[in-house]
């Protein structure tokens, strides 16, 4: 199935959170609320569409000319042009507002090197997104929980952040199946991110593909962290409590392997309950320290062969991210989940 067009893709996701102000582009002077957020663009040389505006910061540097941006800011309604060119410059590319994710994927398909998405839809939550071009791929990033414009600082910041926290698995070896041949190669890179009320989470999909005559195979490399006070908007007495990560495939899953970082792994919990024969990987880590409950990683790899891949290929996936407050009488839990279809378009 080919890529959907932006109109198709505005009728069958759900509507975005509220964009940015209209207008030129421009400064507010009120410092961003999110003190306890990620470096915010210093020292950055930032191209601020039509219709961004930037909250002040004295160490960032504007420029009107994308290609010679550290990153490039449009806004969603943005001319789908501008956000390619800014793509094919080779810059970081952010989108903001509503129906963000519909723009830039729009101008994915347009620049014409494999990319994908580790959520295929999105909702009022994603107002953030951007795109990392590299080399013969592009890599997104999708933000979640983003308030716009207090956290317009961080969140394109963060998108310039071009690995994730390492990962070691128990079983390093890939696959023993015939069907993965030397010829595999990286389609791309899909990252959500998220700080929200009692700390945040980082998750990074990485999918490379190979395809022959008999077939085709991927492999999902997904790997979670997360983070406990400070990392979250405010003070909180939550600390990370458990990392679930899960994945539904069309195809047969060959293998799956299970990790672990952040911390030493005899810090960690871990529970498999895999179904390879019904394509289900499922795996789960729980801290047994305090420092494992302050920031922890887990990844999971899973070998999948499938029918023959010509323009893309799919998967359901979940990050499922916990917190938990120890209580008098019963701990309170927070939930932030990452559903959704993920999506890759290898160009072959």
């Amino acid at each position: 199935m080919p890529p959907l067009s932006r109109r198709a893709l505005l009728a069958t996701m759900a509507a975005g959170a509220a964009g940015t102000s209209a207008g030129c582009s421009g400064w507010i002077d009120e410092p961003p609320a999110n003190t306890n957020a990620p470096p915010e663009l210093a020292n950055r040389t930032v191209f601020a569409a039509d219709g961004v505006t930037l909250p002040r910061v004295e160490s960032l540097d504007s420029t009107a000319d994308p290609s010679s941006a550290d990153i490039a800011v449009y806004p969603a309604d943005a001319n789908v042009d501008s956000i390619t060119d800014s793509l094919q410059a080779e810059t970081v590319t952010a989108v903001v507002g509503a129906d963000a994710q519909a723009a830039l994927m729009e101008a994915c398909v347009a620049d014409g090197r494999s990319y994908g998405f580790a959520r295929n839809s999105w909702g009022p939550e994603t107002s953030v997104v951007a795109a990392t071009p590299s080399g013969d791929r592009i890599d997104t990033h999708l933000f979640v929980g983003v308030n716009l414009p207090d956290d317009l600082l961080w969140a394109p910041d963060d998108a310039l952040v071009t690995t994730g926290p390492e990962c070691t698995l128990r079983q390093k070896s890939l696959d023993n199946s015939e069907r993965f041949t030397e010829d595999i190669q990286p389609v791309s890179i899909s990252r959500i991110r998220s700080v929200n009320d009692v700390g945040g989470f980082d998750r990074w999909d990485r999918v490379p593909a190979t395809r022959h005559a008999g077939g085709a195979g991927y492999v999902v490399d997904i790997t979670g962290s997360m983070f406990a006070d400070p990392a979250s908007k405010h003070a909180s007495n939550y600390r990370s409590d458990q990392i679930r990560l899960v994945t539904h495939a069309d195809g047969q899953v060959e293998s799956a392997s299970l990790g672990t970082g952040g911390v030493p792994a005899e810090d960690l919990r871990t529970d498999d309950r895999s179904k390879h024969s019904d394509g289900v990987v499922e795996q789960t880590v729980t801290p047994e320290s305090d420092a494992a409950r302050q920031s922890f990683t887990a990844c999971q790899r899973a070998a999948i062969t499938s029918e023959p891949i010509e323009e893309q290929f799919s998967y359901t996936t979940n990050g499922r991210f916990r917190w938990r407050k120890p209580g008098l009488f019963d701990d309170d839990l927070w939930h932030h989940h990452t559903p959704g279809r993920a999506v890759w378009y290898p160009r072959w």
